[in-house]
């Protein structure tokens, strides 16, 4: 009669290695999916209600698992509003990078390349609250830099004129300009270069 051989004793001390890198990405995954969509959806009513059926119609992904990574509306408009942020804060490393000008074109054509969130941002209650953050705090930037690289020193009748002109690097003013006109950032991006610099020298 042939033997099953026997395996080797285990070690008591030893505990069996679970890998849940795999599952931890897919959630992740997840999760991505349903704050994109939910990006869309909102991109898309510019800013009306979002319901999550909705989000699960379109994600493919169902309700209740939506609800298990984000138990609330509230919780997933946290999430989005994290999401929103470092598209912003991806503009913001642009500042040190180019002058005033020509951030003013790259931003033009970065509300192309992202139009989803771009618009989420301008429409969506929350997102409106990271704009008006992220806006002061921009503002100040361009003013500063503009301020250095013309040695000026401010008045109340100059920071007027430079608040016109840092107001033009703007997502509603982009969505205004490819609404009425039809021109998207690629084609008005180099304008508002050339508006900002032609204000610049003026000053």
């Amino acid at each position: 009669m042939r033997q099953t051989p026997k395996r080797p004793p285990r070690d008591p001390g030893s505990k069996r290695s679970y890998d849940n890198s795999s599952r931890l990405a897919k959630s992740k995954q997840s999760q991505d999916l349903i704050i994109q969509t939910y990006v869309d959806l909102l991109a898309a009513r510019r800013g009306e209600e979002v319901h999550m059926d909705e989000i699960a119609k379109k994600s493919g992904i169902s309700e209740r698992t939506i609800f298990r990574f984000f138990k609330d509306k509230k919780l997933l408009q946290e999430a989005t509003n994290t999401y929103l942020q470092k598209f912003l804060q991806e503009s913001m490393t642009q500042v040190a990078m180019l002058d005033v000008p020509g951030f003013g074109k790259y931003v033009f054509e970065a509300f192309d390349q992202h139009e989803d969130l771009a618009m989420a941002y301008i429409h969506s209650a929350f997102g409106q609250q990271a704009r008006v953050i992220f806006r002061k705090q921009l503002n100040q930037l361009l003013i500063d830099r503009i301020l250095e690289e013309k040695k000026l020193t401010i008045t109340r009748e100059l920071e007027m004129k430079l608040a016109v002109i840092v107001s033009l690097v703007n997502a509603k003013i982009w969505d205004s300009i490819k609404t009425d006109f039809g021109a998207p950032g690629k084609d008005s991006g180099p304008a508002i270069e050339w508006a900002i610099q032609a204000l610049i020298d003026k000053l």
